[in-house]
Order: C-alpha cells, then structure tokens, then sequence
C-alpha cells in the first residue's frame, strides 16, 4: 500500500490535525508528558522532511493498534500509548479523513511522531544531516543498531550480518538521494519461462519490493532499489527500520522458489 500521509503534506488540514494532536495530548492529564520535550512545530517539519523514510505494510499490518518505536527509555506504557493513538484517530475522524485512511495515517504520523520523540530526547547522534553524510558515518550508526557493514573500495555500504539478506547503500549527492539495492541471482539452468513466471509470482505476493530481472555479464537476477531522499537529514532509527523491511522481502523471496532456480 503506498503512503497516504504524503498526499497531505502540502494541505492545512494536516497542520489542523498536527496542531490539535498535539493540543490535547498536552491538556490529557494521562499522557501530557507524551510531548514533555517536543515542541508543535517540530512534529510537522519532521513529517515532511521524513515521511521518504516509512516502508509500507499490508493493509493487515495497518489495521492493527499502532505500538510505541521510540527509545526504550521514553516509551509509553501500553494504556497510556492506546491513550495517545485514541486522541489521534479521534481528531481523524473530526476532520473528516475518510475513513479507510484513518488506520494507516495513524501509523505513518505516529512512526515519525516517535522519531520526534526520540531526537528531542537524544543524547547521542542518530541524525545525520546533509555535510555530515557519508559512507563512513552511515556504517558507524548501523554498527549502534546490530547492523554489520562494510565500506567497499566503491563506497558503497554492503551489510554483512543483522539483516535477513545483504542490502548495498549508495550515496547519491548529486541528487541527495541515498540508494538501497539488493538482488538475488538465478541459478544458471532456469529457464527464461521460469524465470518471468517466478517473477510474475513474485510481484503478486509482496508489496513493498518490485523486483524486475537484469543482467550482468549475461547473468540473469531479480534486483531492486529505492531512493530515500536526505535533503533533511538521515534519520537513522528510520532508516534501520527501513532496511530491515527492505532485506526481510528481499528473503522472502526465497520462500516462494519451489522450482529451485534461485542461488543461494
């Protein structure tokens, strides 16, 4: 499912829901210490400088509660969380949101929210911004999240351990774009009616990968990328979380090979 939130981003309305969101969590005896050190207007700057970085989730994932992904040590207990995520979907509901969005906005502004949360409550670096991007610091702030990796001779990132199935991360600064790619090759006997049914099959079964087949050196594999914008900065909470979206479809992929033409 492809973001709602960003089709927002440039209507009042959302400055109506960020401003009265954050309003009566502050007025709700129960839960005033939610925004204890954010301030309103870094919650709307922070959705439009980092909603690149949501990976999507089935339409089941969104109807489930939204759960705290801030750091450990601000997290809300679960009542007074359930609290917060109430006063969200009501103000949803009184904008008059139409109502099969409101599940999955209430997960793409409350992740960012959390990310909010997180930075303003930090004593240590988990932003990177625009001159201080590079390969060396990307690989260093995965190294904190369990996220082995390695800078190759081509500056790419390549990880190595902490993720289902190995990501590259490029650096674009000409267009301020990080890249994350993956591929997963096929076996030198399958077939090319094999392959395009494997990969028809493919697309059909995940959602947030659209893997297509190249080739290299006459090498046939499924390969995948996407662009994540750091004009704003690297998030690198949300950026881990991406990742790891990213990697688990990659490897599930190799679920659906009963035909035994992918290597391993």
């Amino acid at each position: 499912m492809t973001s709602i939130l960003k089709n927002y981003l440039r209507d009042q309305i959302l400055e109506e829901i960020i401003a009265d969101f954050y309003d009566q969590v502050r007025r709700n005896d129960l839960v005033k210490h939610y925004f204890l050190a954010t301030k309103k207007y870094s919650l709307l700057t922070d959705l439009k400088k980092y909603h690149f970085y949501l990976a999507e989730k089935s339409g089941y994932d969104y109807s489930q509660t939204p759960v705290p992904s801030s750091n450990w040590d601000i997290q809300l207990p679960t009542t007074q969380f359930k609290e917060v995520v109430q006063i969200l979907g009501k103000i949803l509901t009184s904008k008059k949101i139409n109502l099969d969005y409101i599940p999955q906005l209430k997960h793409e502004i409350l992740e960012i929210v959390e990310e909010t949360r997180s930075q303003c409550n930090e004593t240590e670096l988990s932003t990177l911004y625009l001159k201080e991007a590079s390969p060396d610091k990307i690989n260093q702030l995965l190294t904190r999240h369990r996220i082995r990796s390695e800078v190759m001779p081509s500056r790419e990132i390549k990880t190595e351990k902490g993720l289902p199935h190995p990501v590259w991360i490029d650096i674009d600064y000409d267009n301020i774009n990080l890249i994350i790619k993956s591929k997963i090759i096929f076996n030198d006997n399958a077939t090319n009616t094999e392959m395009l049914d494997f990969h028809k099959k493919v697309n059909e079964k995940i959602i947030f990968l659209k893997p297509k087949i190249e080739f290299k050196a006459n090498r046939p594999y499924l390969y995948d990328h996407h662009f994540l914008p750091f004009t704003g900065g690297i998030p690198i909470r949300l950026l881990v979380r991406y990742l790891r979206r990213f990697s688990m479809e990659f490897s599930q992929i190799f679920t659906f090979d009963n035909e035994k033409i992918l290597k391993v």
